[in-house]
């Protein structure tokens, strides 16, 4: 489904349009991932295939084309592409249990599911680490930027629930719901 298109702009929009100065190594996420580092390394990753016009292939959300609009080699290309993008930015131990995911999509399924298992001992340390927060000698900013950043770690693990409102600001159920999390973090 390559289009040929004189229109650089139309072509960097297209899903399986890849610029030829795109290589294997353009996209690399530090730090790796290791498994304790899952939610940031991920949101991190999510944004730089997303710069690429990628991340449609490692979500499973692209667009399937019909059969004779279909390029197997574009979509075979984005695939692998993607797919070397993620193995580059993960450790080593952790790449060579996975390589072998031919499709990118369960790639990130599975690292996910892997990485994810830690949840309930990672929300109880982060639970505690709020508690045990002082302020002591850190400047409010510092402190405040601190406990912000374990609140929205903690956010990570606990998904806010999503509201099919065409405007979201008017469901008051999601109103609640991010006043009870208000609540939650100054309690």
């Amino acid at each position: 489904m390559v289009r040929n298109n004189n229109n650089s702009q139309d072509q960097s929009l297209d899903l399986y349009f890849v610029h030829p100065l795109e290589k294997s190594i353009n996209v690399s996420v530090p730090p790796q991932l290791t498994g304790g580092n899952y939610h940031f390394w991920s949101m991190k990753m999510r944004r730089a295939v997303a710069m690429k016009n990628k991340f449609k292939f490692v979500d499973g959300s692209i667009h399937v084309p019909n059969e004779e609009d279909l390029n197997p080699v574009a979509l075979e290309r984005c695939n692998n592409l993607v797919h070397t993008w993620i193995i580059n930015s993960i450790s080593k131990s952790i790449a060579q249990s996975i390589v072998f995911n031919e499709n990118v999509i369960d790639m990130w399924n599975d690292l996910k599911d892997r990485c994810m298992r830690r949840d309930h001992i990672r929300v109880a340390q982060l639970q505690q680490e709020i508690s045990n927060l002082k302020q002591g000698s850190k400047k409010i900013t510092e402190y405040f930027t601190e406990l912000r950043g374990l609140w929205e770690e903690l956010d990570q693990y606990r998904h806010m629930p999503h509201c099919a409102f065409p405007i979201p600001s008017t469901c008051l159920a999601m109103r609640n719901a991010k006043g009870f999390r208000s609540k939650h973090r100054i309690i």
